[in-house]
């Protein structure tokens, strides 16, 4: 028996239609059909590095390690069968797979099993995990034929139809990474060298606890060095377990960001896309990476299984590609394996700014859960009083679960940052309660660095500017890819009259965090107070085409007229705020200067 792997695969199902009708007709021409549809098939899933193959009567199943590589070759055995009068069937699906024994298993064959049952004659049917990946690829074409439910398929499946332009076909394909080339002859050389391995591996799982499977050190050839972390996807039935999907992506996103030299896009930014009805390619050119991990999962009883994607946009590429089984309750252990995994793939061996505790906790599902649902609420682009009040009271649920759950405590403190931030408090009314969470969270890991960045917001606030830079500059060391550090080097820029570094701080906060607004108007502040009005002017307009009501646009734009003496224009922009025209004291002032001496 060999040793059964997991992988993410693309599968391919075909067979030939009206075959039995032939066979009753002209045994012998049905014979010869079979033969020349063999050769058509093999000769085609050689030249694009198909890794398995099996023939079926009339049909094949054959499995490549990227859908490119499987439409490729579709494509091509449909129009070579068709110039010999044989019409196929092709159903293709990318999903997880099992091989063991010389044969493959699985789901994901299932699936391409029957989309090629649905599929009409000289067609390609396709489900929407391959038409993802094919999407913006030069020369292929995709048209939604239906949703539907396909026999011994839990959830009903999008079927697309793909149309290949073959002009653009390239002559050849490099081997891809991601998946194992099976045999079909094991010699007894390798039977025993394979009993071997079992023993040892065997050896190696008992004294595992988590039950997932090893992960290879081997690394890519990278497109760049920026990430953005997609949250994964439900494909259960069950949406109870919907929350698991940023939690992992968040557990992996946030060990991620400790790399030095990679740009790894902020939460805020990236989590926007949970349900993404763009590309990956329009995700990407928004985002400003060239390289997105996306992800699935599926749950079953007490089982969860995760298959985790790392896409080369601008190629439209599978980087790497991993599947990560174990019990849910696991779910922490199977965050570290796969954040582990990347760094080794991504050529890092270890991250020195990260210092794991000697006993690290695990919190419960349920606590995860309930700081699962506050985060979310606290990472929303601009934030209402109410929502940081619903997010503190999902973070205390979080601890009165399990009262050791460090993310919380961090959560806090951070909650009350934000009512500073967002003009909801004062530094001094809330002080106490940042430093209670901060202090609880520091018995547990004094050395991460977003805790450094809240002490450094604190300091801030209280205009403590010497502190708030060396605790940022830690903070940075600890998190090179926290964005709120950059906000507040740029804003200690602005009182320093440091127009240079202002600018490279939130440029590089901006690169951080792109679709988040507050970072974008904190650029139009600073050019304002440094009087680099044209720009200033230039950066609203901007804002204002994208959101055209943001409260916090149009004050700036009020404040930037009122200060060229502009009263009558930057009243308006004042007045169009939907806050209400009594609740700013520049809006008072510009009254009084146009001679509007009652209200």
């Amino acid at each position: 028996m060999t040793v059964p792997t997991h992988r993410l695969a693309a599968i391919i199902f075909t067979d030939i239609s009206g075959y039995t009708l032939m066979m009753g007709e002209d045994e012998a021409n049905a014979m010869r059909v079979v033969k020349l549809n063999q050769e058509i098939h093999q000769h085609y899933f050689k030249k694009f590095n198909c890794v398995y193959q099996k023939q079926m009567g009339d049909g094949f199943m054959a499995v490549f390690n990227s859908p490119i590589e499987a439409i490729y070759a579709s494509a091509l055995i449909l129009e070579e069968t068709k110039k010999s009068n044989i019409k196929i069937r092709v159903g293709i699906h990318e999903g997880d797979v099992l091989f063991q024994d010389n044969d493959v298993y699985g789901d994901g064959v299932n699936i391409a099993a029957r989309l090629e049952q649905t599929c009409i004659p000289g067609a390609i049917y396709v489900s929407e995990s391959v038409k993802r990946d094919l999407e913006n690829k030069p020369g292929i074409f995709c048209h939604y034929i239906e949703e539907a439910r396909l026999k011994n398929v839990r959830t009903p499946l999008k079927i697309y139809e793909i149309k290949v332009d073959n002009q653009v076909i390239p002559d050849s394909l490099p081997e891809s990474h991601g998946n194992i080339r099976l045999k079909k002859v094991i010699p007894w050389k390798s039977i025993i060298i394979a009993f071997i391995m079992i023993c040892l591996i065997a050896f190696w799982l008992s004294t595992q606890n988590s039950g997932t499977e090893a992960l290879s050190t081997k690394t890519v050839q990278l497109p760049g060095n920026s990430i953005a972390v997609l949250p994964f996807e439900n494909q259960g039935n069950n949406s109870e377990f919907d929350y698991l999907g940023t939690g992992f992506a968040d557990g992996i996103l946030t060990k991620l960001s400790m790399l030095n030299d990679f740009v790894i896009i902020s939460r805020s930014s990236s989590f926007k896309f949970i349900k993404p009805e763009r590309t990956l390619s329009e995700i990407a050119d928004q985002l400003g990476v060239t390289m997105i991990l996306e992800g699935s999962y599926q749950v079953i009883d007490d089982e969860i299984r995760i298959n985790a994607k790392l896409i080369g946009v601008e190629q439209n590429r599978v980087l790497l590609a991993e599947t990560y089984n174990g019990k849910l309750e696991n779910i922490f252990k199977l965050q570290d394996q796969a954040s582990d995994g990347l760094f080794a793939r991504l050529g890092k061996t270890e991250i020195k700014s990260a210092k794991k505790m000697p006993d690290e906790y695990t919190p419960s599902l349920i606590a995860f859960k309930y700081y699962q649902e506050g985060i979310s609420k606290l990472k929303e682009n601009y934030l209402y009083k109410s929502s940081i009040l619903e997010s503190r009271e999902l973070f205390q649920k979080a601890l009165k679960v399990d009262p050791g759950y460090l993310e919380p405590l961090i959560a806090l403190s951070e909650s009350f940052q934000y009512e500073i931030f967002f003009g909801y408090n004062s530094i001094y009314y809330v002080k106490d309660s940042i430093e209670k969470y901060i202090q609880r969270a520091s018995l547990i890991n004094p050395d991460n660095g977003q805790l450094m960045s809240i002490k450094s917001a604190i300091s801030f606030y209280q205009y403590d500017t010497k502190s708030a830079k060396e605790l940022i500059n830690k903070g940075i060391a600890l998190n090179p890819n926290y964005a709120l550090n950059y906000y507040l080097l740029s804003l200690i820029s602005v009182f320093e009259a440091n127009q240079n570094d202002q600018l490279r701080y939130i440029n590089t906060a901006i690169d951080l965090d792109p679709l988040n607004s507050t970072y974008q108007t904190a650029m139009i502040v600073g050019n304002i107070i440094l009087s680099n009005f044209d720009n200033a002017e230039k950066l609203i307009d901007a804002s204002l085409i994208k959101q055209p009501g943001n409260n916090m646009t149009l004050f700036l734009k009020g404040m930037m007229l009122i200060q060229q003496k502009n009263y009558p224009e930057g009243l308006n922009a004042l007045l169009l705020r939907s806050v209400g025209d009594t609740t700013n004291f520049l809006v008072a002032y510009a009254q009084g200067m146009v001679g509007n001496t009652e209200m």
